[in-house]
C-alpha cells in the first residue's frame, strides 16, 4: 500500500495552482467612487432621464485611455430593466440634458476620447468624471449600479 500510494503521490494528479486573475478589458485597477450622484432630468423630447454622475480614478501605474462605464437600472423584483455605458469624459450642461435628443447625447455618450480628449493618457491617479444616461424608464424603478467594463 504505501508503494501505491507513494506512486499516486509522484505520478498521479498534481495540485493545480489558482488561475491567475485576468485583467482582458484593463479595468481591475480603474477605482470608482462608491457612492455616484444621479438626478432625473425633464428632456424636452425623450421626457424623463435618470443620470448619473461620478469619478474614476487610474490605479494602475501607466496612462490609461477610453475608459468606459456601464450602469444598470434594476426594478423592485430585481431584474434588470434598462441598460446604459458611457465613455469617460463626455459631460454635459443641464440645457444640454434638457433640450438634445436621446439620441443626440447617446452619441455624444460613445466618443472614446472623451471632451476634448479628455479620455486620452489618463495618468495614474488621475481622475475622470462620468455621464451616464437612461431613458425609456419604466414606472417600477428601484435602484441602479454603475461598473467600469473595459481599460
Amino acid at each position: 500500500l504505501g508503494l501505491i500510494y507513494a506512486g499516486f503521490k509522484f505520478f498521479g494528479a498534481k495540485e493545480k495552482a489558482p488561475a491567475p486573475v485576468s485583467d482582458l478589458h484593463g479595468k481591475l485597477q480603474i477605482e470608482m467612487i462608491a457612492n455616484p450622484n444621479y438626478t432625473f432630468v425633464q428632456n424636452e423630447k425623450a421626457g424623463e432621464l435618470l443620470v448619473v454622475t461620478g469619478n474614476v480614478t487610474n490605479r494602475y501605474d501607466h496612462p490609461r485611455s477610453s475608459i468606459q462605464v456601464k450602469g444598470n437600472v434594476y426594478d423592485s423584483t430585481g431584474k434588470v430593466v434598462v441598460t446604459s455605458s458611457a465613455y469617460c469624459g463626455n459631460m454635459f450642461t443641464d440645457s444640454d440634458l434638457a433640450g438634445l435628443e436621446l439620441e443626440t447625447i447617446n452619441k455624444r455618450l460613445a466618443n472614446r476620447k472623451g471632451d476634448n480628449n479628455a479620455n486620452v493618457g489618463l495618468t495614474p491617479g488621475q481622475a475622470i468624471p462620468f455621464t451616464i444616461v437612461f431613458g425609456n424608464l419604466p414606472a417600477d424603478i428601484n435602484e441602479f449600479e454603475v461598473e467600469v467594463t473595459q481599460r
